[in-house]
Protein backbone atom coordinates (compact mmCIF):
# COMPACT_ATOMS: atom_id res chain seq x y z
CA UNK A 1 0.00 0.00 0.00
CA UNK A 2 2.80 2.30 1.07
CA UNK A 3 4.46 1.88 -2.50
CA UNK A 4 0.96 2.57 -4.33
CA UNK A 5 0.62 5.74 -2.59
CA UNK A 6 4.11 7.06 -3.23
CA UNK A 7 4.00 6.42 -6.40
CA UNK A 8 0.68 8.09 -6.80
CA UNK A 9 2.16 11.26 -5.11
CA UNK A 10 4.95 11.03 -7.53
CA UNK A 11 2.60 10.71 -10.50
CA UNK A 12 0.80 13.32 -9.33
CA UNK A 13 4.00 15.77 -9.06
CA UNK A 14 6.12 15.49 -11.92
CA UNK A 15 3.36 14.77 -14.47
CA UNK A 16 2.62 18.68 -14.33
CA UNK A 17 6.66 19.36 -14.56
CA UNK A 18 6.68 16.84 -17.62
CA UNK A 19 3.95 18.88 -19.04
CA UNK A 20 5.26 22.25 -18.61
CA UNK A 21 9.02 20.80 -20.04
CA UNK A 22 7.36 19.96 -23.20
CA UNK A 23 4.78 22.46 -24.01
CA UNK A 24 5.79 25.06 -26.79
CA UNK A 25 6.47 28.22 -24.86
CA UNK A 26 4.65 31.58 -24.76
CA UNK A 27 6.08 33.45 -27.88
CA UNK A 28 7.12 37.17 -27.10
CA UNK A 29 5.32 39.80 -28.65
CA UNK A 30 6.07 40.89 -31.83
CA UNK A 31 6.95 44.01 -32.82
CA UNK A 32 5.04 46.40 -34.07
CA UNK A 33 5.41 47.21 -38.09
CA UNK A 34 7.02 50.25 -38.10
CA UNK A 35 5.19 51.49 -41.56
CA UNK A 36 3.66 55.23 -41.22
CA UNK A 37 5.63 55.88 -37.74
CA UNK A 38 7.46 59.11 -37.29
CA UNK A 39 10.58 59.34 -34.70
CA UNK A 40 12.72 62.43 -33.19
CA UNK A 41 15.89 62.47 -32.20
CA UNK A 42 19.64 63.29 -32.41
CA UNK A 43 21.12 61.22 -35.60
CA UNK A 44 24.95 61.32 -36.48
CA UNK A 45 25.94 62.51 -39.61
CA UNK A 46 28.11 62.68 -39.02
CA UNK A 47 28.20 65.13 -36.39
CA UNK A 48 25.24 65.07 -34.46
CA UNK A 49 21.67 66.31 -36.04
CA UNK A 50 18.50 66.38 -34.92
CA UNK A 51 16.05 64.31 -37.48
CA UNK A 52 12.99 62.76 -37.78
CA UNK A 53 12.95 59.10 -38.98
CA UNK A 54 9.78 58.78 -41.16
CA UNK A 55 9.17 55.17 -42.27
CA UNK A 56 6.62 55.34 -44.93
CA UNK A 57 5.56 52.15 -46.91
CA UNK A 58 8.84 50.95 -47.87
CA UNK A 59 10.51 54.17 -47.99
CA UNK A 60 12.62 56.02 -45.23
CA UNK A 61 13.25 59.56 -45.20
CA UNK A 62 16.09 61.24 -42.49
CA UNK A 63 15.02 64.35 -42.10
CA UNK A 64 16.34 67.55 -40.80
CA UNK A 65 14.71 69.01 -37.77
CA UNK A 66 16.79 71.11 -35.95
CA UNK A 67 16.90 74.70 -35.24
CA UNK A 68 19.99 76.12 -36.77
CA UNK A 69 20.06 76.44 -40.53
CA UNK A 70 22.34 73.59 -42.26
CA UNK A 71 23.64 73.22 -45.83
CA UNK A 72 22.06 70.08 -46.92
CA UNK A 73 23.88 67.01 -48.86
CA UNK A 74 22.89 68.76 -51.91
CA UNK A 75 24.43 72.27 -51.42
CA UNK A 76 20.73 73.32 -50.53
CA UNK A 77 20.74 75.89 -47.46
CA UNK A 78 17.59 74.04 -45.55
CA UNK A 79 16.12 75.20 -42.55
CA UNK A 80 13.36 73.28 -39.86
CA UNK A 81 10.65 74.54 -42.18
CA UNK A 82 12.25 72.86 -45.38
CA UNK A 83 11.30 69.35 -44.18
CA UNK A 84 14.67 68.75 -46.27
CA UNK A 85 15.12 64.69 -46.83
CA UNK A 86 18.97 64.39 -45.94
CA UNK A 87 19.07 61.46 -46.88
CA UNK A 88 16.40 58.45 -48.48
CA UNK A 89 16.53 54.66 -48.23
CA UNK A 90 14.25 51.71 -48.97
CA UNK A 91 13.65 49.28 -46.00
CA UNK A 92 11.68 46.65 -45.44
CA UNK A 93 10.35 44.60 -41.65
CA UNK A 94 10.84 41.21 -40.93
CA UNK A 95 9.53 40.72 -37.04
CA UNK A 96 12.16 42.46 -35.20
CA UNK A 97 14.87 43.26 -38.16
CA UNK A 98 14.93 45.73 -40.34
CA UNK A 99 17.28 46.17 -43.53
CA UNK A 100 18.18 49.28 -44.81
CA UNK A 101 19.43 50.55 -48.63
CA UNK A 102 20.61 54.12 -49.50
CA UNK A 103 18.43 55.30 -52.46
CA UNK A 104 20.01 59.30 -52.31
CA UNK A 105 21.51 61.36 -49.69
CA UNK A 106 25.00 62.41 -48.46
CA UNK A 107 25.87 59.35 -46.72
CA UNK A 108 29.19 57.58 -47.98
CA UNK A 109 26.49 54.28 -48.25
CA UNK A 110 26.63 52.68 -51.57
CA UNK A 111 23.51 52.40 -53.30
CA UNK A 112 24.00 48.33 -53.40
CA UNK A 113 24.66 48.02 -49.25
CA UNK A 114 22.54 46.68 -47.21
CA UNK A 115 22.19 47.05 -43.32
CA UNK A 116 20.17 44.99 -41.40
CA UNK A 117 19.45 46.14 -37.95
CA UNK A 118 17.31 45.02 -34.93
CA UNK A 119 14.66 46.69 -33.74
CA UNK A 120 13.99 47.47 -30.44
CA UNK A 121 11.60 49.75 -28.21
CA UNK A 122 12.01 49.76 -25.07
CA UNK A 123 9.88 52.25 -22.96
CA UNK A 124 8.30 53.08 -26.44
CA UNK A 125 11.82 54.72 -27.69
CA UNK A 126 13.02 53.61 -30.86
CA UNK A 127 16.88 52.26 -30.90
CA UNK A 128 17.97 50.35 -33.92
CA UNK A 129 21.19 48.08 -33.60
CA UNK A 130 23.38 46.96 -35.99
CA UNK A 131 23.47 43.04 -36.83
CA UNK A 132 25.70 44.06 -40.17
CA UNK A 133 25.90 46.70 -42.39
CA UNK A 134 29.16 46.54 -44.83
CA UNK A 135 28.68 50.67 -45.08
CA UNK A 136 30.82 51.64 -41.94
CA UNK A 137 29.06 55.27 -41.60
CA UNK A 138 25.42 54.36 -41.60
CA UNK A 139 25.53 52.19 -38.00
CA UNK A 140 26.68 55.43 -36.18
CA UNK A 141 24.26 57.47 -36.91
CA UNK A 142 21.64 55.12 -34.65
CA UNK A 143 23.52 54.92 -31.67
CA UNK A 144 21.10 57.47 -29.76
CA UNK A 145 17.25 56.17 -28.75
CA UNK A 146 14.61 58.23 -30.66
CA UNK A 147 11.18 59.58 -29.49
CA UNK A 148 7.92 58.98 -31.50
CA UNK A 149 6.33 61.74 -32.95
CA UNK A 150 3.76 59.55 -34.47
Amino acid sequence: MKRLTIATVLTLFLLPGLHAQTSPSTPTSPVTPIAGTIWKGTLYAPDPIECLLRFKKDTLQMIYAGESSITSWDGRYVTVHDSAVLEAMTYSQHGDTLQLQKVDGGSPCDNKQVGIFLIEMPNGKLHLAVIKDPCEARPYAFTEQLTRVR
